[in-house]
């Protein structure tokens, strides 16, 4: 069986084990663990990206069809979705992972701080009573508060873990059949590099080598510019090192890197991101797919 169909069905089945068994914390870790997969894996995120744009396609038909009534749209469009596995990978990410993961690399506590005390803190001081319950639940997913502090109901865990149920089911069986159907990947002797050679030029900008007429242009003495340089001279590096590099603040950071790859791939013409996020909680230039130079 391919590795990463074995690891993906290992932690599906971890998740179904865990709903089965209602336990708050595997749950949601085993779709952290399962989305983690997913994000180190250019094919799956290829397959996920291929069938989002299919999806939004088919959407694009139906709402310009002037003959479909409002409801009629509506309805189509639902349908649509709910046979889709993009869908429910872009809810699950939008709504467990990312907030996941970006709140684990936030964690910059010291030894004597307590979660418990911060997510406290998050009550007395905000009326949203979401962020104090999201707060306290991240704090629970990554081992940090003992399950007696949970202020999360069985009523809405139930109630969401039902609509995960849901979701995962579809993106697993369409993952898993989508990724049996892909070719097997031959490697080559020697050393030639495949890659897609990217330049990044002070006065240029970033473009595609030969390809020049896709530029990203990016000033030289941008913070974006340096972040990217930084990276490029690196394997991986820390959220904390980024912050330090361009002077700012990690939220801003964290904000700016999926922007710096969507513009990337909007202006050069690519599918796959620039910059990717490593299983450390950093971030790394994606060295699979592309080879980058600095031209100065």
């Amino acid at each position: 069986m391919d590795l990463v169909i074995s690891q993906l069905d290992q932690k599906y089945q971890k998740f179904l084990n865990a709903l089965d068994r209602k336990s708050f914390y595997d749950t949601f870790r085993s779709v952290y663990e399962y989305f983690d997969i997913i994000q180190s894996q250019i094919d799956l995120r290829k397959i996920i990206d291929a069938e989002r744009q299919e999806i939004g396609d088919k959407k694009q038909v139906v709402n310009s069809d002037e003959k479909l009534t409002a409801k009629d749209k509506k309805e189509t469009i639902k349908r649509i979705e709910d046979q889709s596995y993009s869908f429910g990978y872009n809810k699950i990410n939008e709504r467990i992972y990312l907030p996941m993961k970006n709140y684990k690399e936030s964690l910059t506590l010291s030894p004597k701080e307590s979660l418990t005390g911060r997510a406290l803190a998050v009550k007395e001081k905000s009326k949203n009573t979401g962020e104090y319950l999201t707060d306290i639940f991240f704090s629970f997913v990554f081992g940090n508060i003992e399950p007696a502090k949970i202020f999360w109901t069985k009523f809405k865990y139930l109630c969401f873990t039902d609509n995960v149920a849901v979701y995962m089911e579809k993106l697993h069986s369409g993952l898993i059949k989508k990724k049996l159907e892909l070719p097997v990947i031959e490697f080559k002797d020697g050393n030639a590099d495949d890659r897609i050679k990217i330049v990044i030029d002070d006065n240029k900008g970033i473009y595609q080598e030969g390809k020049e007429e896709f530029t990203y242009m990016i000033e030289r003495i941008s913070k974006r510019m340096k972040l990217i340089k930084h990276l490029v001279s690196k394997d991986n590096c820390s959220l904390s090192e980024l912050n330090r590099i361009t002077k700012q603040d990690k939220v801003v950071t964290m904000k700016s890197i999926p922007e710096i790859n969507e513009l990337f791939k909007s202006k050069l013409d690519l599918s796959d991101d620039l910059i990717l996020s490593v299983d450390t909680g950093g971030y790394s230039i994606n060295k699979d797919v592309y080879a980058v130079t600095i031209r100065r």
